[in-house]
């Protein structure tokens, strides 16, 4: 049986109700990302890379930012990046206070944090092979406030 995606979860799963939020958090939870063999295995895999190596993930950040870049410009939504110790519910705030429309994103914020994600590391072995090893690390990564 196939594991269930994102949009079927959500369908079959997932209900929210609600007479006002201003803010809701959502994290993806991805159970076949969560060792470096299934990382491995998906850069192979599923993306049908020879090797397991860490640049195939630029153009799927790539794209994803591409694609938040042309909905901010798409639909004139202001893109801010938040300052190191500013309080984000403030900067919010401010835009929303400003905000006209009756729904819609108000402002999308950038900003970079530290979480625990998978580092390469490269390996050469002789003669002229390469592979690369992941390990979980702090690293700094941009998160998208919508």
């Amino acid at each position: 049986m196939a594991s269930p995606n994102v949009a079927t979860i959500l369908r079959d799963h997932v209900s929210l109700s609600t007479s006002c939020i201003d803010r809701l958090y959502l994290n993806g939870y991805v159970p076949r990302l969560q060792s470096s063999g299934q990382v491995c295995g998906f850069l192979c895999d599923h993306l049908g890379n020879r090797i397991a190596s860490p640049a195939a993930f630029r153009p799927l950040h790539d794209r994803f930012v591409q694609s938040i870049t042309a909905f901010a410009q798409q639909h004139l939504v202001p893109v801010v990046q938040f300052e190191r110790g500013q309080r984000k519910d403030d900067v919010a705030a401010r835009y929303r206070s400003r905000f006209q429309a009756a729904e819609g994103v108000v402002f999308i914020g950038v900003a970079q944090e530290r979480q625990f994600s998978f580092k390469a590391t490269k390996h050469i072995v002789p003669p002229r092979a390469v592979h690369f090893s992941f390990s979980r690390q702090s690293v700094a990564v941009n998160q998208y406030y919508f």
